[in-house]
């Protein structure tokens, strides 16, 4: 009895065993899987093509004309004849300083003026009279010689009085102050009562003309020379995006490079000229300008959406005749409609990978989903 005890044990834990070790394997079958499919990608081949250059710039805009107006005579102020802020016509008066002393003290003068030019043809009379008698030497050649004297005495106090009243008329002038030219005008400095000197508070307000006006920005001076080589030929033309990267609506030109770099940067200074018809620029704005370098010949160009962003640069995946994909570091140029200029890294005639990056390593496999060629 013993030994048949001994030998069901022994086969129930045989069976126990088989049963674990088939459920086992079962199990190792359950959980294999299919090889993945290589990724489904789209590329496109690398061109080559003649393209147009621009560089951008950060700038400011500046104010083709500018001026403070002063005072330039002492006076109460009388009247202020212009909105703060707005645009004034040359020519409109702006202020007026109380004139009526200064219309006194130009009648004043004109009153000596008119006195000593009295006198002075009083005196040229007498000269005459005198000349015919000392032909006939009834007049002493003293007596003579006096009256010419006081002829040249009242032509001399003609001549101050005339300089009086022509600066009297002029200070009379200054109590009106008008625009030079059209622009806009800033904050008045005094209001009507304040009383101005040319010493001590002369600003009354600042003009600025705001059409055209200048775009100013400073290249690197390893530029100078293909920028000289272009202004030379035609004046280089520039557009100006404001800070959101919006375009401003008006293209401009090159009128002026500077004749000195700047040593503490190395850059030299170059203005630009544009149209500001609705007063958009404002001087001392910051803007980014955009330059026509010419046009680029063999440019090697690559789709924006076949780059990478890495630390520290870009790549793209190369796709080879076996349809391997590999990773490749690239250096960018200028970006030109929907891509970019490769100066490293690329030939012409590659291939590379324009979507579905995220899915890709370097040494797999990938499936073409379709080929896409760069738009002509």
């Amino acid at each position: 009895m013993y030994q048949i005890s001994s030998f069901r044990k022994l086969l129930s834990i045989s069976v126990t065993v088989l049963c674990i070790t088939l459920s086992l394997v079962a199990c190792d079958q359950k959980t294999e899987t299919k090889p993945a499919s290589p990724p489904l990608v789209s590329f496109a081949a690398v061109e080559t093509r003649t393209i147009p250059t621009y560089q951008e710039f950060p700038g400011t805009i500046e104010a083709v004309k500018s001026v403070e107006l002063l005072a330039r005579v002492e006076g109460f102020l009388l009247s202020r004849n212009f909105e703060e802020g707005s645009t004034v016509n040359e020519g409109d008066l702006l202020y007026v300083i109380d004139p009526k002393p200064f219309q006194a003290a130009l009648k004043k003068t004109e009153g000596q003026l008119a006195e000593s030019k009295a006198a002075l043809d009083d005196a040229q009379l007498k000269l005459q009279r005198q000349s015919q008698l000392a032909k006939k030497d009834f007049v002493s050649q003293q007596g003579l010689d006096n009256i010419i004297a006081q002829v040249k005495k009242y032509k001399g106090q003609v001549e101050a009085n005339q300089a009086a009243v022509d600066e009297a008329s002029l200070n009379l002038g200054y109590t009106s102050v008008y625009a030079p030219f059209t622009g806009r005008i800033g904050y008045t400095e005094v209001n009507i009562g304040n009383l101005v000197t040319p010493d001590k508070n002369p600003k009354l307000a600042r003009l600025v003309q705001m059409d055209p006006i200048y775009a100013v920005f400073s290249p690197s001076d390893t530029l100078l020379t293909r920028l000289s080589e272009l202004q030379n030929k035609a004046p280089i033309q520039v557009s100006l995006f404001f800070n959101d990267d919006s375009l401003y609506g008006h293209e401009g030109k090159v009128d002026a490079i500077d004749n000195q770099i700047d040593r503490s940067t190395n850059t030299i200074k170059v203005r630009a000229v544009l149209a500001n018809p609705d007063s958009l620029l404002i001087p001392g704005e910051y803007i980014k300008v955009r330059t026509f370098l010419g046009n680029q010949k063999d440019a090697l160009l690559v789709p924006q959406a076949a780059l990478d962003e890495q630390q520290g640069g870009y790549r793209v995946f190369k796709v080879d005749t076996n349809d391997n994909v590999t990773a490749q570091a690239v250096k960018l140029g200028a970006t030109f409609q929907e891509m970019r200029v490769v100066l490293e890294g690329l030939k012409s005639g590659d291939q590379v990978v324009v979507s579905g990056l995220q899915k890709l390593k370097s040494g797999i496999k990938i499936q073409q989903e379709t080929t896409k060629v760069l738009d002509k």
